[in-house]
């Protein structure tokens, strides 16, 4: 479960939600079931279940990073598509005449979600290579960071 701290809202159990997920969003890929980044952008509600007596579930505002749509998502499916963190590091790529990994020197720093760059450019395993930045430090030196990767996490270049 990727939901961190537990409160309590109106007599039910709410979670602070994961900052990003992987929705699905209609505006993107009305005809396919294409899962796309999304933020988490801090609105809340709780939603009184029909025919039941005191029970209700909360849905949690989430923006899509592709189009900006506005995507409402329960706590199930929350802990199901949570993203766990952004890992920012320098693509490894492996030679095919040495059979050693090596870094290109003029590559920038990529966001990793599970593997795979946001801009669909790189995948690798983030737990292998220490090759990463802290967010805090990249933010400051955004020159540094994949132009592609800061617009999908919704990042201003400049």
């Amino acid at each position: 479960m990727n939901l961190r701290n537990k409160k309590s809202l109106g007599g039910i159990d709410m979670y602070e939600p994961s900052k990003y997920i992987n929705e699905i969003c209609p505006s993107c890929h009305p005809q396919e079931y294409v899962k796309t980044l999304a933020e988490f952008i801090g609105e809340y509600e709780v939603v009184d279940v029909p025919d039941e007596v005191d029970a209700s579930y909360i849905e949690y505002l989430y923006k899509c990073m592709k189009c900006g749509a506005r995507l409402w998502v329960d706590e199930q499916w929350l802990k199901q598509n949570a993203v766990k963190n952004v890992v920012w590091q320098l693509p490894v790529i492996q030679s095919n005449l040495t059979d050693h990994d090596w870094i290109h020197p003029k590559v920038k720093y990529h966001a990793f979600i599970n593997d795979n760059s946001i801009c669909d450019k790189y995948s690798q395993m983030t737990d292998f290579f220490e090759t990463g930045i802290e967010e805090s430090e990249l933010m400051k030196n955004k020159e540094l960071a994949c132009k592609k990767c800061l617009k999908n996490l919704g990042i201003n270049y400049s």
